[in-house]
């Protein structure tokens, strides 16, 4: 019979798929897009007869079609694929696991995709729950279309975004070449391409223009690539609507206006207060990147137009909400600290997280409620020290300040704090 010859060693079989994988570690394609589209297995003559027989040559063991020619019922059929699939409890007993263990190959398996009701159905509702949550921001670590895939193995945050941008690249005929050789990657190519115009063809009118739409939808980062200056009209062309948020992002990015003319617009706009439009209007990538704007500068803004709207004091959950200079305080103690540092001249920086913190999910970061350079200190006001959750939250941080050689004064009364950090203002400036 004849035999095939390995390009790179002259090994000659008639199957060299294993010898070119292990042997010298080349993917298939690889070797094919290298040497010419080369054979790499020859079926011989008795065993197509073989497959032909049987009609097996193209049937999946998967599929009803298989077990129904080899004389099984349906319902026997639907048995056998079941317990063929490694999602099924009984695929990993039948491979002498114990119940327990294969428990736990399911939900290895179930890590593989979405699997909440997965794991719910393997751990019950409480346990299920928390392994999924838990699993989330490991599955973005194991993610090539995640950023934090990329920063994990060394990428900066530039870089792991452009590596992202990459990997949602559309479908190309360049990039079937480079990946499966020229004749392969045609034909694949060709074939979807086919595929897709026959199903364009029972599509709806209403229906092409929306999937057309959907396609156009493009990156501020590409548009300005394409466009220049023309990018903005059409980011609002392809991305904005006729609603009434829509409207306002469009009169204030196509009239230029300034941050502060914009802020008066969406209070003249938007009559009574509805938080949801504001968030949606500020949050929105194009006034993110006409203003410049960080998450803090969002929640800065919000916060002037709450005032504006009369909304100084509101209550929540920590006391009575109040808006003073930007900043948007949690209770009227916190308020009243402001005050005082603002009387003795002390600089101070309020809200934003706690230095040396890097866990998976940014969500979990934690944050002060002061923080004064001159003294390198934080400061925290254990207000709801009654309350069990809050104080748990609070040793967190300790712990953490601790853990980090950070400088932390944690008090539920104002005047202690101000006594504190007076104290510490003197013997500086005695050093000094």
């Amino acid at each position: 019979m004849e035999k095939l010859k390995c390009k790179i060693c002259k090994f000659e079989s008639t199957n060299l798929i294993s010898h070119i994988s292990k042997y010298h570690k080349v993917k298939i394609f690889e070797y094919r897009q290298k040497y010419g589209d080369e054979k790499v297995i020859i079926v011989s003559d008795e065993t197509r007869k073989k497959l032909a027989a049987n009609n097996l040559g193209k049937i999946s063991v998967f599929s009803l079609k298989y077990w129904i020619n080899k004389g099984y019922t349906e319902e026997a059929a639907k048995r056998e694929i079941s317990i063929r699939r490694p999602t099924n409890i009984k695929y990993w007993i039948n491979k002498g696991y114990t119940e327990e263990a294969a428990k736990h190959q399911l939900y290895l398996q179930s890590t593989k995709s979405t699997g909440k009701k997965s794991l719910i159905e393997i751990w019950g509702e409480k346990e299920g729950t928390k392994k999924f949550n838990d699993r989330i921001p490991k599955c973005r670590i194991l993610s090539k279309r995640c950023i934090e895939y990329w920063m994990n193995i060394g990428y900066s945050k530039e870089e792991s975004e452009s590596k992202v941008s990459e990997n949602q690249n559309t479908f190309t005929l360049e990039k079937c070449i480079k990946k499966y050789g020229e004749h392969i990657g045609t034909e694949i190519y060709n074939k979807r391409q086919l595929n897709w115009s026959l199903k364009m063809k029972n599509k709806t009118d209403d229906e092409k223009i929306r999937i057309n739409k959907l396609k156009s939808v493009c990156s501020i980062k590409s548009l300005i690539e394409k466009f220049g200056e023309e990018w903005k009209n059409k980011y609002i062309e392809y991305n904005l609507y006729d609603t009434e948020v829509s409207n306002i992002i469009k009169n204030i990015v196509l009239n230029k206006l300034s941050l502060e003319e914009s802020i008066h617009i969406i209070h003249e706009k938007i009559k009574i207060y509805d938080y949801t439009k504001l968030k949606s209007i500020f949050n929105s990538k194009i006034i993110k990147h006409v203003f410049n704007f960080t998450d803090d500068d969002v929640k800065k803004s919000i916060r002037i137009l709450m005032s504006m709207y009369g909304l100084s004091n509101r209550n929540g959950i920590f006391g009575t909400l109040v808006v003073y200079r930007n900043y948007l305080f949690k209770s009227i103690c916190e308020y009243k600290l402001c005050l005082f540092f603002e009387k003795e001249n002390i600089d101070f920086l309020y809200e934003n997280q706690y230095p040396n913190q890097n866990p998976i999910n940014k969500r979990k970061k934690i944050k002060y409620d002061f923080f004064i350079p001159r003294l390198n200190l934080y400061v925290e006001y254990a207000g709801l020290y009654k309350n069990k959750s809050y104080m748990d939250k609070m040793n967190l941080k300790k712990q953490f300040c601790l853990n980090n050689n950070l400088n932390l004064y944690v008090s539920n009364d104002i005047l202690d704090i101000q006594t504190h950090i007076l104290k510490l203002l003197n013997e500086k400036n005695n050093n000094d």
